[in-house]
């Protein structure tokens, strides 16, 4: 990544805002890490309906902000192994990676499940997936 946040603590909200289309994207961290200053719009809820840019507000969030909609986190396990070489770069290096808030609840793959950090796991009789 070109240019990125300083390491932060998670549960910080940062609010991107599109630089073409003035929407705003709201983001939570859920793991400690490096986030970028620039991201692609995703102001609808969806990536890809703008093709504008976002810029970070340096997580100045005012208290009466909307729900963050994407949450940045570190994947681990079957996520990282999915991982381009130059994400898992980014990665190694302390970089967050973003993804829709909640996703990480709906798309395990048969046969694992997810903990409470939102990793994959394999499943077990004692931890059947859920």
């Amino acid at each position: 990544m070109d240019s990125c946040m300083p390491v932060r603590k998670y549960g910080y909200k940062n609010i991107y805002t599109c630089q073409k289309c003035g929407g705003q994207t709201v983001t939570i961290d859920i793991d400690e890490g490096v986030t970028p200053f620039m991201l692609r719009c995703r102001a609808t809820g969806e990536e890809g309906d703008c093709d504008g840019m976002a810029q970070s507000c340096m997580y100045r969030v005012p208290a009466n902000s909307p729900e963050p909609q994407w949450e940045w986190f570190t994947p681990r396990g079957f996520e990282y192994r999915e991982l381009s070489p130059q994400m898992k770069e980014h990665v190694d290096k302390g970089g967050l990676v973003i993804r829709k808030k909640g996703r990480h609840e709906q798309d395990a793959p048969t046969g694992y499940y997810r903990d409470s950090h939102g990793s994959l796991r394999l499943a077990s009789p004692s931890h059947p997936k859920r």
